[in-house]
């Protein structure tokens, strides 16, 4: 100390340079936040794997949800029973800021259309969409699904082409799974006056 009770010069060029210091990473810090906060590294969605419901996550903690609604909700929660079981669980499936959310979002909603021939296509679809979101969080290539043989309709649902049997991409796809679809015809499950 000196004589007037003050802090020695170095000390005082010290402490002025940590809390200069101290400024500038507090501040560059808060830069950085708000760059990710822009770009959407800070928020992201994540895709149920039972339901292919959506949720918007900031931070890691849920702000919004887009429900699977309808009948196709009840038809993929019916093939996630299938053995074995689809446990649900979130999957992050990419950022608010690259928008490619959508497209497992969809892909889950086409997976419904199978189920007018066998639940089991639903399931391979599904299992094939989980695998593709754990791997690439949904943001590179497209899932390995035949999505050429599914139409969505005018009221918003999803429906089999019906010359889906003669498309080429299904055919290799039933077949890589070692899977023949059941014969054409009238579905028991679903004709009119079953009980």
């Amino acid at each position: 100390m000196t004589a007037s009770g003050g802090l020695p010069g170095a000390a005082v060029r010290f402490t002025a340079w940590l809390v200069t210091w101290l400024w500038a990473l507090l501040i560059a810090g808060v830069l950085v936040w708000l760059i990710c906060l822009l770009v959407g590294m800070t928020r992201w969605a994540e895709i149920r794997t039972d339901t292919g419901d959506l949720r918007f996550c900031f931070l890691g903690i849920p702000y919004d949800d887009v429900h699977q609604h309808g009948p196709g909700r009840v038809v993929r929660k019916g093939a996630a029973r299938l053995d074995p079981v689809i446990e649900p669980e979130w999957l992050k499936c990419g950022t608010i800021a690259d928008d490619v959310y959508w497209l497992p979002y969809r892909t889950f909603s086409e997976a419904t259309a199978w189920s007018s021939v066998d639940p089991r296509i639903t399931r391979f679809v599904m299992d094939d969409t989980i695998r593709w979101i754990r791997r690439t969080q949904g943001r590179w290539s497209l899932p390995p699904v035949p999505s050429s043989a599914v139409r969505r309709a005018s009221d918003g649902t999803y429906a089999l082409e019906p010359d889906w049997r003669s498309d080429g991409l299904v055919r290799a796809y039933l077949d890589s799974k070692g899977y023949e679809p059941p014969p054409e015809g009238p579905d028991p499950v679903h004709q009119e006056g079953s009980q």
